[in-house]
């Protein structure tokens, strides 16, 4: 179990919510209204959330140029039958 001294990591999360109190403020002025900051933010907070729970399993990050051949393969092939594996078996009987 993952112990955390809760004085000290509210003491950080109050530290950073001070520096960071007029982010609201500055996509307001922007023209971006609440929705659409919420929305940033659910996305962005889902984006880490997934990132540090892949990294903590013990993933590793894919190398860009494999990454770029992938997109490329993907862009020309489509995704029909990227896994044949997981392919539905009903309509060939098995």
């Amino acid at each position: 179990a993952v112990v955390v001294d809760q004085p000290r990591f509210l003491d950080g999360a109050r530290a950073y919510l001070a520096r960071h109190d007029s982010c609201g403020d500055a996509v307001f002025d922007a023209g971006w209204n609440e929705k659409a900051l919420g929305d940033a933010i659910a996305v962005t907070a889902r984006m880490c959330f997934m990132q540090r729970l892949v990294e903590g399993h013990g993933f590793t990050q894919m190398p860009r140029d494999k990454a770029r051949q992938n997109a490329r393969k993907r862009v020309d092939l489509g995704y029909v039958d990227l896994y044949p594996e997981f392919a539905d078996r009903s309509q060939d009987g098995k």
